[in-house]
């Protein structure tokens, strides 16, 4: 009897838990891709664009021609004229939250060795730009999902987006630039990723866009995370670490510019556009996840014209990290952006603010009231009024951001630098570029050593030219603060120096195996090739830090009896430089019996 008390008791518990959290939502369409040919000959047709089978898609195809199906689609079509192929695909899709409940320390990253690891010609991991961008992120990472979730807010918070820039580029030029469509965003936080040692492939694919009330073609980005595997992010939906059920995976790639369809053909031809068309044709569920909201503004009774911190509180509930896109809806007014998506831990609260824009209105002088209202992605809520009037106290714009400012500690400033090189010899010249971004324009300093002053502008760039002694920290000085600073990891490394200081013997008999001693002290190791100059004998050596020892052994019988003055060189090179060291010695080859010479004689001849 208690037994069955208990197990209706824990029915009763854990009920009310799964109704709380519904993560299953599906949707189900019908994709076609067709294409239209004019070919005087024969063609064989790659087609990589088309819907994958994952752990949360499937996929079922049918072709016209009918075709193979592996890592692309193959048409063999041998009809000339107007030709055609296409694939129709019911494609079932389900809400994609890999439930990472635990993060490995910042600290413990190591570059993977995936193909998805590499810069390519667009994803240029390897700029120095990159590299420095990424550096400054990871520092003020805790954990692997962390910084990833800030690489994401980074990228959607400081790109501008146009239809004016759709051409592929560079990410180290997006990063200058910072303009472009998703797939500019995407190519720039998959080369962030992959210069911290996260691989990263780019996914082409189809979204549903609100704003165009259809599908549409886009990108986004998946990320590898140990024991969870392939981990999505879209950025300009901002959707950081999951993804809902109206994406469509299309093709993976390692670079953003790679073909999604490939023609070999013997003679011309000319294909058409390629057509991609998705219909829904049923959506199941709705996803649900708990999350709690609180808020609390700086004051709710202000004078009309001003700017209101509110101050928003999340806890999150639930046993999973989150990055939870959070709008606010509703409200007198707004400054900046009513988007933020902050990163939540499991069990725990983080805190964020809007800034209300109060407005100055006639009919409000003596007291007017307005809703304020938060909502997040999964439709949890919270609400609170502000009151406002002429006889309130005012805050102003300076005052709210001062607030703001004093209690999130978040710099002003995008600040990123690269140097010339990516190593240098210790008292060779470096030259420094930093890049300075900030929302609005204001006066700051720019320091390395010396600092160079800039008044009221928002956009800058910084030369410096300095003698290298140990890594360089630009930062950058607003009122004698500190509010953004970046180390460059570069390697600073002693130019390697030999120096020759003893060659032993310098006296041997006519005849017998001359066996030179070399003392040579250095400040590094590395290869080098020891030379005896004349008489044209090499060899190849390991120079260890410190005291050197090397024995080079030669037949006597190459000289002269007498004394000679003879040279050993030693040569070395490396990155960035070729040096030698080289002395000159005396050599005394000491004369033998009458009938010895005329034995060594004909030995001589033998060698």
């Amino acid at each position: 009897m208690k037994k069955a008390v208990l197990i209706f008791l824990l029915f009763l518990i854990v009920i009310p838990l799964a109704q709380a959290q519904n993560i299953s939502q599906i949707t189900e369409t019908k994709v076609t891709i067709s294409n239209e040919i004019t070919s005087q000959s024969s063609i064989e047709i790659d087609l990589y664009l088309f819907p994958r089978n994952t752990n949360v898609q499937s996929a079922k195809i049918i072709t016209q021609p009918t075709s193979s199906i592996e890592e692309s689609i193959y048409f063999d079509i041998n009809e000339r004229g107007e030709v055609s192929f296409n694939l129709i695909s019911n494609v079932t899709n389900t809400f994609n939250n890999p439930m990472v409940t635990s993060a490995n320390l910042i600290s413990e990253l190591e570059a993977n060795k995936s193909i998805y690891s590499k810069p390519t010609e667009h994803i240029d991991s390897n700029d120095l730009l990159i590299k420095n961008k990424a550096q400054q992120i990871q520092k003020e990472s805790k954990t692997d999902i962390e910084f990833l979730h800030n690489l994401a807010d980074y990228v959607k918070q400081e790109m501008y987006y146009t239809l004016s820039y759709t051409q592929p580029q560079k990410a180290s030029w997006i990063l200058e630039n910072k303009v472009g469509v998703c797939s500019h965003y995407t190519t720039l936080f998959i080369a962030l990723a992959r210069a911290s040692g996260f691989a990263s492939r780019y996914i082409s694919g189809l979204a549903y866009s609100n704003e165009n009330g259809d599908y549409v073609e886009h990108a986004w980005a998946e990320v590898f995370l140990d024991n969870y595997g392939w981990i999505p992010y879209d950025i300009t939906f901002g959707q950081y670490g999951w993804l809902d059920s109206k994406h469509i995976v299309l093709k993976y790639g390692k670079d953003s510019a790679e073909s999604s369809i490939e023609y070999q053909y013997t003679r011309d031809i000319q294909p058409g556009e390629l057509k991609i068309k998705t219909r829904v044709i049923e959506e199941i569920g709705k996803v649900e996840i708990p999350f709690k909201i609180d808020l609390e503004l700086e004051d709710n009774e202000v004078k009309q014209g001003s700017y209101v911190p509110l101050k928003v509180t999340i806890k999150n509930e639930n046993s999973f990290y989150f990055s939870l896109p959070v709008y606010l809806q509703t409200a007198p007014g707004i400054y900046g952006d009513n988007l933020k998506i902050p990163f939540l831990e499991p069990g725990k609260e983080t805190s964020f603010f809007f800034i209300l824009s109060i407005p100055q209105l006639k009919k409000c002088e003596s007291g007017c009231s307005g809703n304020i209202r938060i909502v997040d992605e999964f439709g949890n809520t919270a609400e609170t009024r502000i009151s406002f009037s002429e006889y309130f106290p005012k805050i102003t714009l300076k005052q709210a951001e001062e607030i703001i400012a004093a209690e999130e500690q978040k710099s002003k400033f995008d600040f990123f630098c690269k140097t010339d090189r990516e190593f240098y010899y210790e008292n060779e010249t470096m030259v420094i570029n930093c890049y300075v971004y900030s929302e609005k324009k204001e006066d700051f300093k720019v320091c390395l050593n010396e600092c160079e002053y800039f008044e009221d502008t928002n956009f800058t760039t910084v030369e410096f030219i300095k003698k290298v002694t140990s890594v360089s920290c630009p930062k950058i000085l607003q009122n004698e603060k500190v509010e953004e600073k970046t180390c460059l990891n570069v390697d600073v490394i002693n130019r390697p120096e030999v120096e020759i200081t003893n060659i032993n013997p310098n006296k041997v008999k006519y005849g017998e195996t001359l066996e030179i001693n070399l003392s040579l002290t250095s400040n590094s190791n590395f290869p080098a090739t020891i030379i005896f100059i004349g008489e044209n004998l090499e060899k190849e050596v390991e120079i260890k830090r410190g005291e050197n020892l090397i024995t080079l052994e030669v037949s006597s019988l190459h000289f002269d009896i007498g004394t000679h003055e003879e040279e050993i060189l030693v040569e070395y090179a490396g990155r960035q430089y070729k040096d030698k060291a080289q002395e000159s010695f005396l050599l005394t080859i000491e004369e033998v019996g009458f009938f010895k010479r005329i034995l060594l004689f004909f030995n001589k001849l033998v060698i």
